[in-house]
């Protein structure tokens, strides 16, 4: 059981990837977050909660394991708080919304802005998760923005513009 949590926990093994291992395990969210697009809205924010609620004890069991804290090569949190960064939208931008997601999220990951810093400090699985699903929450608020912002300049009148 312990080799089958740290597979998971270790996105499969992406997390071992010499380069980026969060960015390369991330990677696992987009067909997690391609195949939620499917699903009514409630339903994929009950799936993508359950995933990051299983996560907490998975990550916590897996660093333990593997030597303590927020290890590199544990990837599960990074893939299972990816989709939140694109739920609200719907199936028919899922080409654009999902790399743009992705990209933003792995900027928020990276940058730990506040308090994504600090909520990475609560230690154990639920530090380890609740991080990323904080950077994905910042991607989400930050790619709605992105597409409203562009929607109305799009449907301005070009003649007011001049």
């Amino acid at each position: 059981m312990q080799d089958l949590l740290i597979w998971i926990a270790t996105g499969f093994g992406l997390g071992y990837s010499p380069w980026a291992p969060g960015t390369v395990g991330s990677l696992i969210g987009l067909p997690v977050a391609w195949w939620l697009f499917r699903l009514p809205l409630g339903t994929r924010l009950a799936v993508t909660l359950t995933l990051l609620v299983l996560a907490v004890p998975v990550c916590h069991f897996a660093s333990l394991w593997l030597g303590g804290g927020d290890l590199p090569q544990i990837v599960l949190d990074e893939w299972v708080a990816l989709p939140i960064a694109v739920l609200a939208f719907s199936r028919y931008r899922r080409r654009i919304i999902l790399p743009l997601g992705y990209l933003l999220f792995r900027l928020f990951d990276i940058s730990k802005l506040s308090p994504v810093r600090e909520i990475e400090g609560i230690g154990g699985g639920l530090g380890i998760v609740a991080d990323d699903a904080i950077a994905a929450l910042y991607a989400a608020l930050t790619l709605i923005l992105l597409v409203r912002l562009t929607r109305r300049y799009w449907q301005r009148d070009p003649e007011q513009s001049s």
